[in-house]
């Protein structure tokens, strides 16, 4: 099959690995077309179980969609994402290394399928530091999208935020706080998505990678329910290629 882009990444010489891997993505119903183009790598860490991940695939949408009106095919990968904050056993163990297998998971899936560049999207406190790993070894074109930052809750026509409500814990299980306050803090203090609404990794990790210059300028200050960072990941999109 005759290349647009000789020197592409994703450009192998004719051979049986090649036509092997343009038969499989023929069989998925891609194109000649859309196989002749930029493939682009949507590393995308959603899950059901974090909430700073739970809207990336709303995200993603949005990255592919400029992707595809800038050219490219994108291809959306998944990468680990694990919440200190749901985590009950060994917390810090647990995500030192899940920092490690994912920029492991970054580097043999991206490198592995010579993918000519990459979005990847995160929000929490070690997935985030794990893109950027995955990033600095593959030295490729890379643009990470952060998710944004929760949205204040609000609890008897005030705003909370979940630090106070985990510092009653002690205050209830030694019987000292009125229970309905207590469960009232724990259900509103914590909004639909995003990341912790105080200055922990989450939130840091963000904009230690817009610092890098690793985000789209303006990344790290906007809501994770905003519609700014919807059309941020758009741009994204369109400037990864």
């Amino acid at each position: 099959m005759e290349r647009k882009y000789e020197d592409m990444r994703s450009c192998w010489e004719f051979g049986e690995a090649s036509e092997c891997r343009r038969g499989l993505m023929l069989g998925m119903g891609y194109t000649e077309e859309e196989l002749n183009r930029p493939l682009i790598a949507v590393v995308n860490s959603w899950n059901e179980y974090n909430p700073g991940h739970v809207h990336l695939n709303q995200l993603a949408e949005r990255v592919k969609q400029g992707i595809r009106e800038a050219g490219g095919l994108p291809l959306e990968v998944g990468t680990t994402a694990i919440c200190d904050g749901m985590v009950l056993k060994d917390p810090k163990y647990i995500e030192i290394h899940s920092r490690n297998l994912i920029a492991d998971q970054v580097e043999l899936t991206v490198d592995g399928n010579f993918f000519d560049g990459m979005v990847l999207l995160s929000t929490c406190d070690s997935i985030v530091p794990g893109h950027l790993m995955g990033c600095a070894r593959l030295d490729i074109p890379a643009i990470v999208v952060t998710g944004g930052y929760m949205p204040l809750g609000t609890f008897r026509g005030k705003e909370v935020v979940h630090i106070r409500a985990q510092d009653k814990v002690g205050a209830m299980a030694e019987g000292k706080i009125d229970p309905d306050l207590y469960n009232g803090l724990i259900q509103h203090s914590w909004g639909i998505c995003g990341g912790c609404t105080s200055m922990t990794t989450a939130n840091s990790m963000c904009m230690m990678a817009e610092a890098m210059g690793m985000t789209l300028p303006g990344n790290s200050s906007m809501s994770a329910v905003s519609s700014e960072i919807r059309n941020l990941s758009y741009r994204a999109g369109l400037r990864i290629m």
